[in-house]
């Protein structure tokens, strides 16, 4: 990470990041977190197009990826709260992943144990960034 030549812009996009943050965190997050889905779908909608050879052309491919990012972004934008939802789920599902080695090695043996551990890993990362999140802040403080 020391020899990477995108170290010094990482850092100041941190920085500005986090000055502007600190300002005003609120207004920075419902800015901040549209465009991040915006480029995150425009990611996922390339990555996929690609790997099914979808579009036939680099335009077709831009335009795929524009519709997604936009559709992302307005889904954020008109729904803050379904955000909250969306964020919880795969922070969830990242967790019930990163501890799910045994459900990984048992799914041999059961098949769809993996996919149980991670749809719980998702409920209860919607449960506690909703409906417990006061519970939940109150217990990491």
């Amino acid at each position: 990470i020391r020899s990477k030549d995108y170290q010094v812009p990482t850092a100041g996009a941190g920085l500005a990041i986090g000055l502007v943050s600190a300002w005003d965190g609120a207004a920075v997050l419902r800015v901040l977190l549209p465009a991040l889905a915006a480029v995150v779908a425009a990611g996922i909608a390339h990555y996929e197009a690609e790997l099914w050879n979808l579009p036939p052309n680099l335009i077709s491919e831009a335009v795929l990826m524009f519709q997604a990012a936009c559709a992302s972004a307005l889904a954020i934008h008109v729904g803050f709260e379904g955000a909250q939802v969306l964020f919880g789920a795969a922070v969830g599902v990242l967790a019930a992943y990163g501890l799910g080695g045994w459900a990984r090695d048992l799914d041999k043996w059961l098949p769809g144990v993996a996919v149980l551990w991670y749809q719980v890993g998702a409920i209860s990362g919607f449960l506690l960034n909703t409906v417990w999140r006061p519970v939940f802040i109150a217990a990491l403080a």
